[in-house]
């Protein structure tokens, strides 16, 4: 694999790592917070550091959902091509991650001739 299809490669890993992250804190958030009786004159207070966190996760999140788009469109899957379609339209990032599992990784493993990145 050449250097910059590595550096691609490991990229998409990062944003993948991060929107599992960003999802398991944004479940924490909702465990923490009760939105359902917000008060608009008393908001809850989320730690400046959670909320950065929770920004920077979701743009990565938004990315990441984008490649794996882009990439079922650019090199479209052998079998069930329309209906990867319409998880990953439908299921935003859980279609993403599973999409990333079962089709992405493995047709983009290091040293694969024909990679394309």
């Amino acid at each position: 694999m050449e250097p910059q299809g590595r550096k691609q490669w490991y990229f998409v890993h990062v944003l993948a790592t991060l929107t599992v992250v960003t999802t398991v804190l944004y479940g924490w958030l909702y465990t923490q917070f009760d939105l359902t009786t917000l008060d608009l004159e008393n908001p809850p207070q989320i730690p400046p550091r959670v909320a950065l966190i929770a920004l920077v996760g979701t743009v990565a999140m938004f990315w990441f959902w984008v490649r794996m788009m882009a990439a079922c469109v650019r090199d479209r899957p052998a079998r069930r091509a329309v209906i990867w379609g319409w998880i990953l339209v439908l299921g935003f990032m859980f279609g993403a991650l599973a999409y990333f599992v079962a089709v992405w990784r493995p047709a983009q493993r290091p040293g694969q001739p024909g990679v394309s990145s």
